[in-house]
């Protein structure tokens, strides 16, 4: 009897493990459709009188053959074979639907596409992308390009660029070959999306103690939250602090010595910028604020301050070269070109 109910105990047990792990994965998944989906796809060499609206919702493609991705011949695995496409058509129509909750707060949508040779895809009418498509689209047209099929690669829609419809939305792609002697074509993709990660939104903004501005001799800087539970996330070299690998955080407020000459955290020039962001755990932090903090004496003997600026002059404008300043000093000629000067002159 204790063996026998070890046994149901286990199983009961991955039984909850697989229910729960399902439950959660799918409940994430706003959108999800899968590689190796059903299509209904139309020959090239059958689509000369084909509709310009055959990529919309509303278009009837039920005089269409059907088939499971991916569509191909020559190369790749399953699927359907188009047997007849050799010398005969460069291009492959393909029509199918597929469902998307929580549409207004989805992020990026991705389409992992396996292809060879070109494409262009519509998501209920509007194309959204393509790749080595002809500039016309026609029923006999060809690839631009040639590219080989056997991996998937990320092609990756902005949040709220792809016009997604609560419930059934329309996936249509047209797919070419690169020419009709060609001996492999394939199409396949699979296509998903999470809800986006909440924002933090600041109403009222960060407190900087100081304005932006010219200015003679180093400060101390205050940034205040507008709430007092929140934390300070800020960035020195002028990267986004959302994402910046240089940025530091902050509980209550951030102190900062502005000072031109610190080379801590950015690189050292008369020019000091201060990008900060309102920052709670969990979400991601507000929109920047920037403030710029320029020292007009420093400009004028700047030296190289390393990282990615450039070492020598631009376009034959002399920028912050402190030994050409002191030649000047010293009598020589501004170098001519475009108008170039000294620095501060």
């Amino acid at each position: 009897m204790r063996n026998r109910s070890f046994h149901y105990g286990l199983l009961a047990f991955l039984v909850f493990v697989v229910v729960n792990f399902l439950t959660v994965n799918f409940a994430r998944g706003q959108i999800s459709f899968s590689p190796g989906s059903d299509f209904r796809y139309l020959k090239g060499k059958d689509a000369a009188g084909l509709s310009s609206g055959w990529m919309t919702g509303g278009f009837d493609d039920s005089g269409w053959s059907t088939g499971n991705a991916p569509l191909r011949y020559g190369d790749g695995a399953g699927g359907t074979v188009l047997d007849d496409m050799l010398n005969n058509y460069s291009v492959v129509y393909m029509r199918t639907t597929f469902m998307a909750s929580s549409v207004d707060s989805l992020g990026a949508v991705e389409l992992w596409i396996n292809f060879d040779d070109g494409f262009v895809i519509w998501i209920n009418g509007k194309r959204v992308q393509s790749q080595y498509a002809p500039t016309v689209l026609s029923h006999d047209g060809f690839a631009t390009d040639l590219h080989e099929s056997g991996q998937f690669e990320l092609f990756t829609q902005e949040p709220g660029s792809v016009e997604l419809l609560e419930g059934e939305n329309t996936l249509a792609i047209q797919a070419f070959n690169y020419s009709l002697e060609s001996t492999d074509f394939l199409m396949d993709l699979s296509i998903s999306a999470d809800l986006a990660e909440p924002v933090l939104i600041d109403t009222i903004g960060l407190d900087f103690s100081v304005p932006s501005g010219f200015y003679e001799d180093p400060f101390t800087l205050e940034i205040v939250p507008s709430n007092p539970s929140w934390q300070v996330i800020y960035t020195l070299d002028g990267s986004n602090p959302r994402d910046s690998e240089t940025a530091i955080t902050v509980s209550d407020k951030a102190t900062i010595q502005i000072d031109p000459y610190s080379s801590d955290n950015r690189a050292q020039t008369p020019v000091f910028t201060v990008r900060a962001s309102s920052y709670t755990e969990g979400i991601i932090p507000s929109v920047p604020e920037s403030r710029t903090y320029i020292f007009l004496d420093r400009v004028l003997d700047q030296a190289y301050p390393g990282g990615g600026w450039p070492t020598e002059s631009v376009n034959s404008q002399v920028i912050d070269l402190a030994d050409a300043w002191e030649a000047y000093q010293n009598g020589a000629e501004a170098p001519a070109g475009n108008g170039s000067s000294f620095p501060g002159y």
